[in-house]
């Protein structure tokens, strides 16, 4: 044999044992990667179940389109009718405070004409 030979056994079996080595390093290594993504994707279900339950609890506090639409017709509608009793209180003020200028005009009149028919009298 010569110096830099190698007997073909020995050649196998250092060869057999790096590549067992080889194997093993690598299933160490996949272990980690596996044990690194589990971790992950637990973190990262626990931060979508907290969205879900933020999301939730948002939406159950949210006023809904239809809820709003009925508040604000009925809330017009008593705008509404304010409205018209306001504009119907307003009107009867006007008219009786028309009656009563009427009246005080009437008054006037009448005591224009006795003050009138009054110097007429005294004056003849």
């Amino acid at each position: 044999m010569t110096t830099d030979t190698v007997p073909l056994k020995e050649y196998f079996d250092s060869r057999l044992l790096a590549l067992e080595k080889a194997v093993v390093l690598n299933d160490q290594n996949s272990r980690i990667a596996i044990d690194k993504a589990e971790a992950s994707t637990s973190a990262k279900f626990v931060y979508v179940n907290e969205l879900r339950g933020a999301l939730a609890d948002l939406s159950s506090k949210m006023l809904l389109r239809t809820e709003y639409d009925r508040g604000a017709q009925a809330m017009s509608e008593k705008i509404d009718s304010l409205t018209q009793r306001m504009t119907g209180s307003e009107a009867r003020g006007r008219g009786a405070a028309s009656a009563w200028a009427l009246l005080a005009a009437g008054v006037g009149v009448i005591i224009s004409l006795i003050s009138g028919v009054a110097m007429l009298i005294h004056f003849k």
